[in-house]
């Protein structure tokens, strides 16, 4: 089987825009333009791949969104009428319904094609399986359209066992690591009073082109990097770098990159912005001047979990652990392209 990430020739940002017009006009592989603009130029590895991610999202939207019993019911504009849905859940529900619409219109014989061996998430697995009913025939009942027979296909999709089984897989793995951090930092605490975690995001420059691009850069060079990158912080001055905690991640838009927290010894690093732009350093001197770097914005009441605290913090470890927790998540689109086996998360030995 094949495990390379698959090619974008050219890339632009709302791909899921793209992708539906791609989709509504039933053809693969060619520049379309929409109000003069270009859109993706797709091979075949990356439409299968974008299909089964446009797919995964919108089985989560049915399964999770409070509309989706509007979607089933006799109509939507009767319920927003009546003043059940309001103007954002009206948007809500058609938007979801137009979705659900072109759900046929994906190729899944593509997808197996390409992705005939690899792990996938869950919420792919059912969107397939909703599918294949919907093309059996199984949901035709009279009077019923194609996006309502869609949602009923996929909500009985996601309650068969066998979905149950890999979310419990999904929620066991993040679990497994939450623990295991949270006995490293324990470890980490136990040597040193005080840490300074900082959180940091690694990537790789995009290539410039009329409608952007990526770099093209395998997930073993990502590996290669990582390691190269942690190497070098080992040998930061006065041995103030004490460990981490990073996965690999991959997505339409950024290609491979890495979410990593650093963890710093507090008594000799004090200073969080500064300790950032030092790694983002070594990794542009590890990637040869391909990486770029940026540490996250702080959202409005996020417990950070960065900046310089004591052991006896209560407040301060907890917001740690929260923050670990976002690297902790199992793996989304990496191991749709890498298959079963593949290690995407890493942390260091106490």
């Amino acid at each position: 089987m094949s495990i390379n990430k698959p090619k974008f020739t050219m890339v632009k940002r709302d791909y899921i825009r793209d992708l539906q017009t791609l989709m509504r006009a039933s053809q693969m592989g060619v520049i379309l333009l929409e109000n003069g603009e270009p859109l993706h130029v797709f091979d075949q590895a990356s439409t299968a791949a974008n299909q089964a991610i446009f797919l995964a999202d919108l089985v989560r939207q049915v399964r999770l969104s409070k509309v989706t019993k509007h979607i089933l019911g006799d109509s939507i504009e009767t319920a927003y009428a009546s003043g059940v849905l309001d103007k954002a859940g009206r948007n809500k529900a058609l938007w979801i319904r137009k979705e659900l619409a072109c759900i046929l219109k994906i190729d899944v014989d593509s997808f197996h094609d390409h992705f005939p061996e690899h792990s996938v998430h869950p919420d792919i697995s059912a969107g397939l399986d909703a599918i294949a009913e919907l093309k059996m025939g199984a949901m035709k009942i009279p009077g019923m359209d194609i996006a309502k027979g869609a949602a009923i296909a996929v909500l009985r999709a996601s309650r068969k066992p066998e979905y149950a089984a890999a979310r419990r897989r999904h929620t066991r793995a993040r679990s497994k690591r939450v623990a295991e951090v949270k006995e490293y930092v324990e470890a980490l605490f136990d040597q040193r009073s005080r840490l300074l975690p900082v959180r940091e995001d690694l990537g790789y420059r995009k290539e410039t082109s009329f409608t952007g691009g990526v770099t093209q850069v395998s997930f073993e060079q990502v590996r290669q990097d990582a390691e190269a990158l942690i190497a070098k912080l080992h040998k930061l001055p006065d041995d103030k770098f004490m460990g981490y905690v990073f996965r690999v991640e991959w997505g339409p838009k950024k290609g491979y990159h890495l979410h990593m927290l650093a963890l710093l010894d507090g008594h000799k690093a004090k200073y969080r912005t500064r300790t950032a732009k030092a790694i983002g350093a070594v990794c542009a001197q590890v990637t040869k001047g391909q990486g770029s770097h940026w540490e996250p914005k702080e959202l409005k009441r996020e417990k950070r979990g960065t900046g310089r605290f004591h052991r006896d913090d209560v407040g301060g470890r907890e917001g740690l652990l929260h923050a670990a927790k976002y690297l902790c998540k199992a793996g989304y689109y990496v191991e749709f392209y890498q298959g079963e086996g593949v290690r995407t998360f890493f942390h260091g030995l106490a």
